[in-house]
């Protein structure tokens, strides 16, 4: 499960799930955004929210679960009622350049992104990209 965090540059934590869920999120609800957060319609925040709305609103794609969370406490709750608790959560960071030919074809980040050995993972994944999967001694049976 592919989870993507924008990165603004700017460092900014969730909010409380009381908080967050007290924030209408949806593109019909979008008047009231704006005027929660006191913001013009044709401001570079407004055009944010508007992209991200449409996103969470947009179907997904063939194989994908998306899910838009308001709080990290939704978050987890999600994961956590799709995998269970014993998971592993895997980031992107920069660094040197690695060889990637040597690894196993069975590696995890050769399945999320669907490709072979050989291309540099890095260059799927952003570096705000988390991806959360099940332990391998998980059973995963509903």
């Amino acid at each position: 499960m592919k989870l993507l965090f924008t990165n603004s540059g700017t460092k900014v934590s969730f909010l409380p799930r009381r908080v967050a869920e007290s924030i209408p999120f949806s593109s019909d609800k979008f008047p009231e955004i704006l005027n929660y957060f006191s913001l013009q319609v044709n401001s570079k925040e407004a055009e944010i929210i508007s992209e991200e709305i449409g996103y969470c609103e947009s179907p997904n794609l063939e194989g994908e679960e998306k899910y838009c969370a308001a709080s990290l406490e939704s978050l987890i709750d999600f994961n956590v009622a799709r995998l269970g608790q014993n998971v592993e959560v895997l980031s992107t960071e920069p660094g040197k350049k690695q060889e990637y030919t040597a690894w196993s074809p069975d590696h995890m980040a050769f399945e999320v992104l669907n490709i072979k050995p050989g291309p540099a993972v890095c260059h799927f994944l952003a570096t705000d990209t988390l991806v959360w999967v099940p332990k391998k001694d998980q059973d995963m049976t509903p």
